[in-house]
């Protein structure tokens, strides 16, 4: 995808994107910090930069609808074939400069492992603005 800055551990080594991520949080602790400050259960969930989608099913389990948005083709293309059973879950092509949804659209946002928040991250931190609803969250790991 045009103006997409390459990951290079997940998109040329998507395996071991999947390791990193079981070997992050094998306690599921993370998780449940993410909880404890705000539970996604029945609310709209954005995981921006999904890569493969790994956490897309556990949104999925709890939230009324999950929405991953990547910008590398063949990651977007592994995410849909990760979820397609799951009917609460869409995922989309896009970058965090354009979020492809509309205004007030989700409560509840990761960008686990994104690389877009560094110097010049302001449009994707705009985006977020722009898409999040008046109390929603937004977890930057």
């Amino acid at each position: 995808m045009p103006g997409a800055v390459p990951s290079p551990n997940i998109w040329h080594h998507p395996a071991t994107y999947e390791l990193e991520n079981r070997a992050a949080d094998p306690d599921g602790r993370l998780l449940e910090a993410l909880r404890s400050v705000a539970d996604w259960a029945g609310r709209d969930v954005l995981d921006l930069g999904c890569g493969t989608g790994f956490h897309l099913p556990l949104w999925a389990a709890a939230a009324r609808s999950v929405t991953g948005v990547e910008p590398h083709p063949d990651l977007v293309a592994i995410a849909r074939r990760r979820t397609r059973a799951l009917a609460n879950v869409s995922v989309l092509a896009g970058l965090a400069e354009r979020i492809p949804l509309p205004d007030a659209s989700v409560d509840w946002v990761q960008a686990r492992l994104a690389y877009f928040f560094g110097p010049g991250c302001e449009p994707g931190l705009r985006e977020l603005g722009r898409v999040v609803r008046r109390g929603g969250t937004v977890f930057v790991i």
